[in-house]
């Protein structure tokens, strides 16, 4: 497996588990989150291990087929919204400083989805189809 900067050891070692083969998220392509993750990832310091804080928890990530210049990966926090200005576009490089849990699971390819919170994880694949 030809491995690149953009995927960690920890983001192999998770789609281990999940038995897949890892589809880097590229640090220079954008990944839509919403604002309410924006809020938190300016501030520095506050992590899962830190605990709950005023951060909304759980952590939805949802990943589509790779387009135009992203991830494919969506993610929020707090109460989902069909607006169209719900997600905002972010350099996948800014996730790593101010949204470090969620980087393990950036390497799940299309299909796949996941919900983090302090002491909570699910992570499953989802046809396109439903």
């Amino acid at each position: 497996m030809d491995l690149s900067e953009d995927v960690t050891p920890e983001q192999v070692e998770l789609c281990r588990r999940f038995e897949v083969l890892p589809v880097a998220a590229a640090a220079a392509l954008n990944t839509g989150v919403s604002r309410s993750m924006l809020s938190r990832g300016l501030r520095r310091g506050v992590s899962l291990s830190s605990g709950p804080s005023s951060v909304n928890w759980p952590v939805y990530g949802v990943r589509e087929a790779l387009e135009g210049g992203t991830t494919g990966w969506y993610l929020w926090t707090g109460e989902y919204s069909r607006a169209d200005d719900f997600y905002v576009p972010w350099h996948t490089a800014h996730l790593r400083e101010g949204w470090p849990e969620v980087v393990p699971y950036l390497a799940l390819p299309p299909g796949w989805r996941f919900v983090i919170a302090p002491g909570y994880e699910d992570v499953w694949f989802e046809r396109p189809d439903g």
